[in-house]
């Protein structure tokens, strides 16, 4: 191979890059208007300034596309939250981290709202090998977040820190679909008769993590 030939090979995997991030940006920009299943690859060609066509060269489905979209909002809030785990020194009680967890989860609404359609919607139309990269990918990337943990919360043995953010995710994912329905049930939720069933995410999200971290301390004492 011809020296000259690398730099080439190497703007052409940049610009490549930078076509999958802006219809990355442009179906993050559209999901935030309407729900999955009412956006169209066509949606978000428009608004990437591309032909239909090149979306799919990228991203052989919709939800192959989401699935990325996924990763890379789900990387950016470890990176957010291991920050703020590096922050001090000693333990951290149970209901710190339990609020530094709702904290920075509640304003992303794009991560929570695709964290509750991985398993259901998003994993269904995508290739086998993809999902296994992806969940390879994220298993590693956790078990750094899960170490952080161990050392905030010394009730946590070596390992259970990475289960710990599996446990985090269900939480998320239950509690979203209850404090974040569809547009009809939000509507009927507003009568004030049904008050009661109205639910916050940070809130409850907090109560229930907080609770999940004082039950493992109970059982590890």
């Amino acid at each position: 191979m011809l020296s000259s030939d690398r730099p080439r090979r190497a703007r052409r995997a940049e610009d490549k890059q930078r076509r999958r991030d802006q219809l990355l940006d442009a179906a993050a920009e559209r999901f935030a208007e309407q729900p999955f299943t009412a956006l169209k690859i066509s949606d978000i060609a428009k608004a990437a300034g591309v032909a239909k066509g090149t979306v799919f060269i990228y991203f052989p489905t919709k939800e192959a596309l989401f699935l990325e979209l996924l990763e890379r909002q789900l990387l950016d809030w470890l990176e957010l939250f291991d920050e703020a785990l590096e922050g001090g020194r000693g333990p951290w009680s149970s209901a710190r981290v339990a609020r530094l967890v709702a904290d920075t989860l509640d304003p992303r609404t794009t991560l929570t709202r695709l964290l509750s359609l991985l398993s259901g919607v998003l994993e269904q139309n995508v290739e086998v090998e993809q999902i296994a990269e992806f969940k390879r990918r994220l298993l590693a990337r956790v078990a750094v977040t899960g170490a952080l943990l161990e050392r905030r919360l010394p009730f946590l043995v070596p390992g259970q820190g990475a289960r710990l953010m599996l446990q985090i995710n269900a939480l998320v994912v239950g509690v979203h679909h209850t404090a974040k329905p569809g547009a009809r049930a939000r509507e009927a939720l507003s009568l004030p008769d049904l008050e009661s069933l109205r639910v916050d995410f940070s809130t409850e999200l907090r109560t229930m993590l907080g609770a999940l971290l004082v039950g493992l301390e109970h059982a590890g004492a």
